[in-house]
């Protein structure tokens, strides 16, 4: 018998957490995280943010390297839907150490450079999280 999505939901949410400056609004995402989309875009936020990490240790920029992460990172097509990106980006933005820097290279590719808030609709979602810090 397969699992129910209930049962899927219902079961603890384990991935490892990049670096972050906000631990506990990391925390309240994956609290919150009651549907299997929510949960897959945290687990590809995780991924993608420990790949960039990686490289950026290696002495490369956030700029070079945040588009060819994400999509060696993107096991769960959340970069498909745009909102299922954005919301990574998001998260990203509020709580990882180089979510400043992943949150203005974003914008500049959607045409919003400089804004606090990131493009489209990132921008309902940046607020929802800031309610996490």
């Amino acid at each position: 018998m397969s699992p129910t999505l209930t049962t899927i939901v219902s079961l603890p949410l384990t991935v490892e957490p990049p670096s972050l400056k906000n631990p506990v609004a990391w925390q309240k995402a994956i609290d919150s995280a009651n549907t299997p989309y929510s949960r897959a875009i945290i687990v590809f936020a995780a991924r993608w943010a420990k790949a960039m990490e990686a490289k950026i240790a290696a002495g490369a920029s956030l700029e070079q390297i945040a588009e060819d992460s994400e999509k060696e990172a993107d096991m769960e097509d959340i970069c498909q839907n745009r909102h299922t990106y954005c919301w990574a980006v998001s998260l990203l933005a509020s709580c990882w150490i180089h979510g400043d820097q992943l949150r203005e290279w974003h914008n500049k590719q959607f045409g919003s450079y400089g804004t606090k808030a990131s493009a489209n609709s990132a921008v309902l979602i940046v607020s929802s999280f800031s309610k996490l810090e």
